[in-house]
C-alpha cells in the first residue's frame, strides 16, 4: 500500500494523460486507467502494478510509503538551505543616482544619495569582522558604475581580506566601457546583468538617457567587448509588459550576433514590488502582463531550451530570510530587501550606529508569515517550485491584516507550462 503525494498534479491534453510531481520535478505520460486511479484515490494498492514502475514512482515521490514523506523532505531541504548559508551576501548601492530615466523604474522619487569614503571604510570593516570566509557582493543602484571608484576600492579590500570573493553587477550597461571591463577582470566577477528593451528605437523608448543621448549602440558595443574578451556571464534582461514586448526580437538579435557566447536572454515581467506604483497612475509597473500571456509568449515564439520555463525546484526563500544577507544604501543603512531602500524605517541598522540595531524588525523578516507554518502552502501541489512566494510580501500582508497568498506563476498555470514543455521535448 502506498499514499499518493500531495505534490502530484494530473492533467490531460488531447486524449493524452500526464502526472507531474513538483518535489522530484518530473513527469510521466500515463494511461487512462492509471490516471483515473491516481486522481480518485489517496491510497494506492500496488499489487497489480509492475515492480519496476512502483520503484520508479516511489523514487520520484509520485507515491509514498509513509503519508508525510514528501513534506518532510521538503522541510528538511528548505530549512537547511535557509540557515546553513556560509556566505556573507551584500548588495551594495554606492549611489541611488542614475544616468537613465526609465519610465517603469520603481526608484522614481527617491532622493539621490552617494556613498562617502567614511561609509566605504565602515562597510569594509564590517566585511572584515564577519566570520564568513565566503563573500558575494552585488553592485546595484541607481547606476553603480557612476561610482566606479567605490566599486574598485571595496573590491580591492575584500579581495585582500577574504578567502573566497565573488562579485556581480547590475547595470544599464551604458558606462560599462572597455576600460572598466578590463579593471573588473582583476576580481572574480560571476555575472553582469544588463537590460535591453528592444532593438534600436524600441530600446531607446524605455531605456532613456537623462541627457537625451542614444543608448542602444553604445550598450551593444560594451556587451560585444565583454562577451568576446572575458569569461564573465552576461544576463540580458528584456522588460516585458502589456504595452511592450520585444523579447522575441532581442533573442533573435543576440542569436544572430553573439551565437555560442557566454550570455542568456530572459524576460523580466514588469510589475511593482515596492508598493509605490499603485498610487501612481499610468506608470509601466501597473501594466504587468497576465500570467497566461506570459506562458503564451514562450509557447508561441521559442523552443524550450531557449526559454528555460520548465519549473525548477526552489529549496530556499529569498535573501530576506537569510541571516547574513543585506542590501546597503549609500548612507550606510542595512536592509533585508532590495525594494525596501526607499523607506528608512525599514532599515535593520546603520553602519554608523550599529548599536541601534532593530532586532524585532530583523526577526520579523526571518520568521514572520513563514511558509513552513502555512497549512495552505504546505498542502499545495506546487510548493516545491514556488517556495511560498515573496517572503516580504507575505510579511507586509500579515502586518496589514489583509493576508493573501501572492501565488507563484505556476500555481494556476501549471498545466500550460507543462504542456508547453511536453510539446517542445517531443518535437
Amino acid at each position: 500500500m502506498y499514499y499518493t503525494s500531495r505534490f502530484n498534479f494530473l492533467w490531460q491534453n488531447q486524449n493524452k494523460y500526464f502526472i507531474y510531481n513538483s518535489l522530484s520535478n518530473s513527469f510521466l505520460k500515463i494511461n487512462k486507467d492509471f490516471y483515473d486511479l491516481m486522481i480518485n484515490k489517496n491510497i494506492i494498492e500496488t499489487e497489480f502494478v509492475p515492480q519496476d514502475l512502483i520503484d520508479y514512482l516511489n523514487k520520484h515521490f509520485f507515491i509514498l510509503k509513509h503519508k508525510d514523506d514528501d513534506i518532510n523532505l521538503f522541510k528538511r531541504r528548505f530549512i537547511v538551505n535557509r540557515y546553513k548559508n556560509k556566505t556573507l551576501s551584500l548588495t551594495i548601492a554606492p549611489t541611488t543616482n542614475c544616468n537613465f530615466k526609465c519610465p517603469y523604474c520603481y526608484e522614481e522619487g527617491i532622493v539621490y544619495k552617494t556613498i562617502s569614503r567614511d561609509t566605504e571604510r565602515l562597510i569594509c570593516e564590517y566585511i572584515n569582522d564577519a566570520p564568513e570566509e565566503n563573500v558575494r557582493i552585488d553592485w546595484y543602484g541607481g547606476e553603480p558604475l557612476l561610482k566606479f571608484d567605490t566599486i574598485l576600492r571595496i573590491n580591492d579590500y575584500v579581495k585582500n581580506h577574504k578567502k573566497n570573493f565573488r562579485i556581480g553587477l547590475i547595470t544599464n550597461g551604458f558606462l560599462l566601457t572597455k576600460e572598466k571591463i578590463n579593471a573588473l577582470q582583476n576580481y572574480n566577477v560571476a555575472d553582469i546583468q544588463i537590460t535591453i528593451d528592444g532593438i534600436l528605437d524600441k530600446h531607446e523608448s524605455t531605456r532613456i538617457h537623462k541627457d537625451g543621448e542614444p543608448t542602444f549602440n553604445k550598450i551593444i558595443e560594451n556587451i560585444t567587448y565583454l562577451l568576446n574578451n572575458t569569461n564573465i556571464f552576461c544576463l540580458i534582461r528584456v522588460n516585458v509588459s502589456k504595452d511592450k514586448n520585444e523579447y522575441e526580437n532581442v533573442v533573435k538579435y543576440f542569436n544572430d550576433n553573439f551565437s555560442n557566447l557566454n550570455y542568456r536572454v530572459y524576460p523580466g515581467f514588469v510589475r511593482d514590488y515596492s508598493g509605490i506604483a499603485p498610487i501612481k497612475k499610468g506608470i509601466a509597473c501597473n501594466q504587468s502582463m497576465e500570467l497566461k500571456e506570459q506562458v503564451e509568449l514562450f509557447r508561441k515564439n521559442f523552443k524550450f531550451n531557449e526559454s528555460k520555463k520548465y519549473p525548477s525546484l526552489k529549496w530556499n526563500d529569498c535573501t530576506a530570510r537569510n541571516f547574513e544577507t543585506y542590501v546597503i544604501t549609500p548612507n550606510g543603512d542595512f536592509f533585508k530587501c532590495w525594494e525596501d531602500i526607499h523607506d528608512g524605517e525599514l532599515a535593520i541598522f546603520n553602519i554608523h550606529n550599529k548599536n541601534n540595531f532593530n532586532s524585532i524588525l530583523l526577526n520579523r523578516y526571518l520568521f514572520s508569515a513563514d511558509v513552513l507554518s502555512d497549512s495552505k502552502c504546505l498542502n499545495c501541489n506546487v510548493l516545491p517550485i514556488c517556495g511560498g512566494g515573496c517572503p516580504v510580501s507575505r510579511i507586509r500582508h500579515v502586518e496589514n491584516n489583509e493576508f493573501k497568498h501572492n501565488c507563484n506563476e505556476y500555481k494556476n498555470n501549471i498545466e500550460e507550462f507543462l504542456t508547453y514543455y511536453y510539446e517542445n521535448t517531443i518535437n
